[in-house]
């Protein structure tokens, strides 16, 4: 068991079992599963299944995490949040790559924005491809008392598209009914898979005007519109 110096705190959810890798001189330090130390030596991660977003310094409380944040989805393609609320300054866009959020329910985990302009954003661009990105059992909020988007989710408007595969699973969408306001936005994507969404926003679920795969290439089930937002 090591404790190397990159890890500011045996308590912050960041420790493990770490071994070295004497035969890797390449690897990058991603900040969770591999960690360069003195010398360049790799440090590997043991673990089993899926990659804990605390890992990478994901952790909520009362810091803003949208750079642990964005530097996690830029390694890896899926997370477990822990419950909690994880506070984000900035907008966490997934673009031209795959990554799934998965919390511990819609009234345990909430991904709070506080300003209009940010949102969470699957994007395409380029001809890259987001496929079967998504986002389980978790709550995104604007917390901003201004119109907001939420989530959005695009592709590129005409043929051909890139092929952006969407689905969310158990999730709470607050953008608190400002006029104009967004809950879910979907446009240009080739399909998506929505369940159990539970919305609070001017315009719960749209389209973007003119756009080629939005709302029309949806499966949607158990939607529920609710007035008052969802709360801890």
């Amino acid at each position: 068991l090591v404790s190397p110096d990159q890890l500011t705190s045996l308590f912050d959810g960041a420790a493990g079992h770490f071994v070295l890798d004497a035969t890797d001189t390449t690897s990058a330090d991603n900040d969770c599963t591999t960690l360069v130390g003195v010398g360049g030596k790799r440090w590997k991660r043991v673990y089993s299944g899926a990659v804990k977003a605390e890992w990478a310094g994901v952790i909520p409380g009362s810091s803003y995490v949208h750079t642990e944040l964005l530097n996690l989805i830029a390694n890896f393609n899926s997370a477990v949040f822990r419950a909690g609320n994880y506070k984000l300054n900035a907008t966490i866009l997934v673009q031209n790559k795959s990554f799934r959020l998965i919390g511990q329910g819609p009234r345990a985990t909430f991904f709070d924005f506080y300003n209009a302009g940010d949102h969470l954003s699957f994007k395409s661009v380029n001809g890259g491809f987001n496929d079967f990105s998504g986002i389980v059992d978790c709550c995104v909020r604007n917390l901003s008392a201004a119109a907001a988007n939420a989530i959005t989710v695009s592709g590129r408007n005409g043929n051909p598209q890139p092929v952006t595969s969407f689905s969310a699973e158990n999730i709470a969408i607050n953008a608190y009914n400002q006029s104009g306001s967004n809950g879910l936005v979907l446009n240009g994507i080739e399909t998506s898979t929505l369940n159990r969404l539970y919305i609070q926003a001017d315009s719960p679920i749209s389209s973007l005007a003119g756009s080629n795969g939005g709302i029309d290439r949806s499966t949607i089930s158990n939607f529920y519109l609710v007035s008052t937002g969802v709360n801890k």
